[in-house]
């Protein structure tokens, strides 16, 4: 039997409700400070469909060089002097494999060997011929025997091991090669990867680096550039380097 007041009323508490009231933080886009004449000097005017992809963006940066090769276009500067050329070119060595879509590849761009910008190769399957900078040489990887991915220096000392002789496992050779690497990955997002540990990250013969495995801006930048003339164009070419990188 329920014994009389077992239960006691509660008194009726109103029911509250809390709101929050964000603030806008979105803040305005801020516009690029180059002229149109500033940003036409980055379009390539060599005869390919390359076009910077810093010509789509309306985000201004910091005129910034590292990581990867540090002050890269005082090096450019350097390279060009150094050349005594008004334009410099590049060139998609004969020695690189032909194109096939949907396959990996590893990719370098030597811009000096032992501190000069034209040189005698003197090892490797280049051996006896010249070399200049901007010399590219892009290989692919799904023909490559098992031991090639267990080389010192991993894919890119492979790749410089075969092309030019120097052993990336050696510090003296490593030191003497100054070299950007990338790679094309079909099944990866980007495909296109901008790092190595082997060429990237230490200081080379007239080449100094911040110690990152990518490559700065500017580097990337010609990596496309060159990666656009190897799968348009094909090897064995040559072609002009973006006027942009020397100023």
């Amino acid at each position: 039997m329920i014994k009389e007041n077992q239960f006691k009323v509660q008194p009726t508490i109103p029911k509250t409700e809390t709101r929050i009231m964000l603030n806008n933080w979105r803040q305005p886009v801020k516009q690029s400070n180059l002229s149109v004449a500033a940003r036409k000097k980055i379009i390539n005017y060599s005869g390919s469909n390359y076009v910077s992809p810093r010509m789509m963006t309306d985000i201004s940066e910091p005129a910034i060089y590292g990581p990867g090769k540090r002050n890269f276009r005082d090096f450019c500067r350097r390279i060009k002097d150094g050349l005594g050329v008004n334009a410099v070119t590049g060139r998609i060595s004969h020695d690189s494999d032909i194109y096939a879509p949907g396959n990996n590849y590893a990719g370098a761009i030597i811009y000096a060997v032992d501190g000069e910008f034209v040189w005698m190769n003197s090892g490797g399957d280049t051996a006896g011929r010249r070399g200049r900078s901007f010399y590219v040489i892009i290989k692919n990887t799904n023909i490559w025997p098992p031991e090639a991915f267990n080389h010192p220096g991993g894919v890119h000392g492979y790749l410089i091991h075969k092309a030019l002789g120097f052993n990336m496992g050696n510090q003296d050779d490593r030191y003497k090669l100054c070299a950007g690497g990338f790679a094309w990955m079909p099944n990866r997002e980007p495909s296109l990867r901008f790092n190595s540990g082997t060429l990237n990250s230490i200081n080379q013969n007239g080449c100094e680096s911040d110690g990152s495995l990518m490559l700065s801006p500017d580097e990337k930048d010609i990596v496309r550039y060159c990666w656009n003339e190897y799968t348009s164009r094909g090897v064995g070419h040559n072609f002009e380097i973006p006027s942009y990188l020397f100023e």
